[in-house]
């Protein structure tokens, strides 16, 4: 709420009557400008409801849900308002409590998702979900997507970078 304020007493300020800098707060602007996208961790349907709630619904932020594990029961949660998911290393390579098919569930109710490593030193995790989710199933092409064109388009950066183009980065 307070961050909703700022932003609010920000796109009224002027010259004549400027509102002080919050640097607590600062960060938020480009959330709720839609310039950046809220990854919200979520894994049970309530939590991913409260997500999707405040931060799409409420404050009309664009949201992705990191690690929707238990989204494969109830797709309809985030497939109605479009929201993509991000699988990590966790979902795609341990079975457990993640089913082996989260992937191919998210691909056939049309959620976008992307897959994403578990930090800088284990980027070749990406290449592992990917091979992980194509050995249980899901196609090559989906498979390349969630690490390239779709990861980009869910992090909004699609118009420069995720596939090999002519003006792209």
């Amino acid at each position: 709420k307070r961050a909703s304020e700022y932003r609010k007493a920000r796109e009224k300020a002027d010259e004549k009557k400027p509102i002080e800098k919050d640097d607590d707060l600062e960060p938020f602007r480009p959330l709720f400008r839609k310039e950046a996208v809220a990854i919200v961790a979520a894994a049970t349907y309530e939590e991913i409801e409260r997500a999707v709630k405040l931060f799409r619904d409420t404050h009309g932020m664009r949201i992705a849900i990191l690690g929707p594990a238990t989204i494969h029961r109830r797709p309809e949660i985030i497939a109605k308002p479009e929201v993509p998911a991000i699988l990590g290393p966790d979902t795609a390579l341990d079975e457990r409590p993640f089913p082996p098919d989260l992937a191919i569930a998210l691909r056939d109710a049309g959620i976008r998702f992307g897959f994403r490593s578990g930090g800088t030193s284990s980027a070749a995790d990406l290449a592992l979900s990917a091979v992980a989710s194509v050995r249980r199933g899901l196609d090559p092409e989906t498979a390349l997507r969630a690490l390239t064109i779709d990861a980009a388009a869910i992090l909004g950066v699609g118009d420069r970078i995720g596939s090999i183009e002519e003006g792209k980065d």
